[in-house]
């Protein structure tokens, strides 16, 4: 995938969610998995409002084939992701600042000519809704 790409196995799993700088989309698991680091990740991505699916350890092998995925894959962004509260708070009051709301754009290309348009004009930020919109590559 060009615009995400997926990390597997168990613990790379783990220090993604750990690390918090890249934004898990998805989190597939094999229906029977179970142990200390997997109900870690299963309580971070719910807190984090990670999407979960449960599948057969085959769908993991189509997904990333010839990798020992240890039953969990995960699809991370390319890009890194900011909280809009934490961007507000370093924010200078005093600053003028031009953010660009997008709502459910689904066209990747829509959402890459728009980040590039607002690049140009000096946009200090586009809000994007985690769910329900194209990954940006």
């Amino acid at each position: 995938m060009s615009d995400s790409e997926f990390v597997y196995g168990r613990q790379p799993v783990w220090e993604t969610l750990q690390v918090g700088k890249r934004s898990l989309h998805k989190l597939w698991m094999s229906e029977k998995l179970s142990g200390g680091v997997v109900e870690n990740i299963l309580r971070v991505a719910r807190e984090r409002g990670v999407a979960i699916q449960f599948v057969r350890r085959e769908v993991l092998d189509n997904m990333v084939p010839d990798a020992h995925h240890q039953g969990i894959v995960a699809q991370v962004s390319a890009t890194v992701f900011r909280e809009l509260e934490d961007f507000l708070k370093e924010l200078d009051p005093r600053a003028s600042a031009i953010l660009v709301a997008l709502d459910e754009i689904q066209d990747p290309h829509n959402v890459g000519a728009i980040l590039r348009s607002s690049g140009f004009f000096g946009v200090s930020a586009v809000i994007m809704p985690r769910w329900r919109t194209a990954p940006v590559g």
